[in-house]
């Protein structure tokens, strides 16, 4: 008896993985990795236009196999069509599904076999990780004099600050805390025509003053080590930023991972 195929992490987990004649295959099995299919005689499939949607499906009869006792496999999306049938279906680049470009996916033994699969070429290429920016998403970025800033300024990548004169901000004590802000005065500014940034949290002062406070390390914003923050621009201008070091300890992006969260690389 052959030894089993190793897994190279290449496939998602529920799915069984084999190669042969340089190309890799991913198999969802029935009862295989905790993967349930319906009954052959309630199913049936749509992979024909993968190469156009990125997306394949089963759909089945409710009545005749309850959807609670078939639950989808871990990488697709539980859906009701319009005729109230359930089915399940697989985007690519979602929930830790990533089929390679030139991939084949193929649907057709899903009916009378319980199993669909993908294929492609054992070289194929790669998802490309996205450039891991030094600044979150709504600042602008600059750099000179060996310092990168990154600078949050009105009525820029969707940043709004209030009018400078209901404002007040808070940076100095950064260092300690490793938090800043700025308030104003709502009744002069509402707080729904002024909406925080991305990275920040909107709060309420005891005095009912509106405010958008920055928390390092949360909601995406990562300040390097040794960093300074400046608010002195931000009632005169509207804009603040922090700078540092163009070799500070930047933000470690997580590994680019050719395989789906749930697997072992």
């Amino acid at each position: 008896t052959s030894p089993p195929t190793p897994s190279t992490g290449s496939c998602p987990a529920e799915c069984v993985e084999s190669r042969s004649n340089g190309m890799t295959t991913c198999t969802w099995q029935n009862n295989t990795n905790g993967v349930v299919i319906p009954p052959p005689s309630t199913l049936a499939a749509g992979c024909r236009n993968f190469d156009y949607f990125g997306s394949f499906y089963y759909i089945w009869d409710s009545a005749a196999a309850s959807p609670s006792a078939y639950p989808c496999p871990p990488t697709a999306y539980y859906k009701t069509a319009r005729n109230g049938q359930p089915y399940c279906i697989f985007y690519n680049g979602y929930k830790g599904l990533d089929v390679p470009s030139g991939a084949s996916v193929d649907c057709s033994e899903l009916v009378s076999s319980g199993v669909f699969s993908y294929s492609f070429a054992a070289d194929a290429p790669e998802p490309t990780p996205a450039p891991v920016k030094a600044c979150p998403a709504e600042c602008v970025e600059s750099r000179s004099n060996g310092m990168t800033t990154c600078t949050w300024q009105n009525n820029t990548n969707g940043v709004v600050i209030p009018p400078p004169s209901t404002l007040d901000s808070v940076c100095s004590n950064y260092a300690k805390y490793e938090s800043f802000y700025y308030m104003w005065d709502r009744a002069a500014a509402s707080p729904s025509a002024y909406p925080c940034p991305p990275t920040a949290y909107y709060k309420t002062a005891r005095n009912g003053q509106p405010y958008c406070i920055f928390y390092n390390g949360y909601k995406g914003l990562d300040v390097p080590s040794g960093a300074s923050v400046d608010c002195s621009e931000l009632v005169s201008s509207g804009v603040f930023s922090y700078s540092f070091a163009a070799d500070a300890p930047e933000p470690t992006p997580a590994p680019v991972k050719a395989c789906p969260a749930e697997c072992v690389e």
